[in-house]
């Protein structure tokens, strides 16, 4: 019985494959990255595509080196954090030839495919965007072929505290 009851509680607490792959996503600001995940130990590996003006997307290969508990670290951390209480804040190290103003990042080991990255593990790149909203940036990470139709696999949302000229398409359904 005791075996049974472990069972079942070990199937109700492990997670669903997506909200893994999920959970290791998040988005970066001036080499600052803010995700759900609460565990991430420096050195890390973590992809990131870094978002460019129009549709331009360069992947990145950083590293975690530590979290970011202060504003000084992260400067983006105190208006972001007061939109979304779930987000921690990790600072990046990158090669100097590659810094990232704005990105969208995947902790841990990820699979490239065509020059881009893939997500979700079914063998094509994936579409990252970002697009401002009325106070911040919102995020997204398409896997169904293009940008701004139907739902993104991944979202988040960087709140600012400030107005901005919103420029983010209607997604079509």
């Amino acid at each position: 019985m005791l075996l049974v009851l472990a069972s079942g509680v070990l199937a109700c607490t492990r997670p669903p494959q997506e909200a893994t792959v999920t959970t290791r996503i998040g988005w970066v600001t001036s080499g600052c990255m803010a995700i759900s995940g609460d565990a991430i130990a420096d050195g890390t590996p973590v992809t990131v595509v870094a978002l460019g003006t129009g549709d331009t997307a360069t992947v990145v290969d950083a590293r975690v080196t530590g979290r970011g508990t202060t504003e000084r670290k992260c400067p983006v951390r105190a208006a972001a954090a007061s939109g979304d209480g779930s987000l921690r804040f990790y600072t990046l190290s990158t090669p100097a030839s590659s810094p990232i103003e704005v990105g969208i990042a995947v902790a841990g080991p990820v699979a490239r495919k065509d020059g881009g990255v893939d997500v979700n593990g079914d063998g094509r790149a994936d579409q990252f965007t970002r697009c401002t909203a009325s106070e911040g940036i919102s995020f997204a990470v398409w896997t169904n072929g293009r940008p701004h139709t139907g739902e993104p696999f991944w979202s988040g949302y960087e709140y600012l505290g400030y107005d901005v000229e919103p420029d983010c398409p209607q997604t079509a359904r």
